[in-house]
């Protein structure tokens, strides 16, 4: 490891970082640092905020995670969230309707900002409107309410 600079990440990190890039670079763009292994290999160090990620194996996990939040968790609601309720003219009763008896339809989308999975449950709320709440988990027992809209082509006639 000849000619390579190594720096310590922090006093409670008692590996060193191996970098290749400038000091003004590695700090402002938040390049993952590696380990110095013996073989020569290196392993990254994943944020704090990606070892606590919540990952669902299938849609039915995620689902029950969100009623988990609803029931005995927390429930955070966007601002942007806030916003579509109103627009639609909905209460928060009829979001919490749809997703206690929803369904998710469609696999995750990862958010390219927080690299967190967003599900989109679906259904109707009790006047007839098929409604989609996008949500992701902070935590296990943390769900954020990103959005919600409805899906005119799935209403029922009156």
């Amino acid at each position: 490891m000849e000619g390579q600079e190594k720096t310590r990440l922090s006093s409670d990190f008692s590996g060193w970082c191996n970098r290749r890039q400038p000091p003004s670079i590695f700090n402002n763009i938040g390049i993952v640092p590696t380990l110095l292994l013996t073989s020569g290999f290196s392993v990254g160090i994943l944020p704090i905020e990606m070892e606590r990620r919540v990952y669902c194996a299938t849609l039915q996990e995620a689902l029950d995670l969100l009623r988990h939040c609803l029931e005995d968790g927390e429930v955070v609601i966007g601002r942007h969230f806030r916003d579509e309720l109103a627009a639609e003219n909905l209460t928060i009763d009829d979001a919490r309707f749809v997703m206690q008896s929803g369904m998710i339809y469609q696999p995750p989308e990862s958010d390219i900002k927080t690299g967190e999975d967003k599900y989109r449950v679906e259904g109707y709320e009790p006047g007839g409107k098929w409604l989609a709440v996008i949500f992701s988990f902070k935590t296990v027992d943390r769900a954020f309410l990103i959005t919600i809209f409805s899906v005119e082509s799935k209403g029922r006639r009156k």
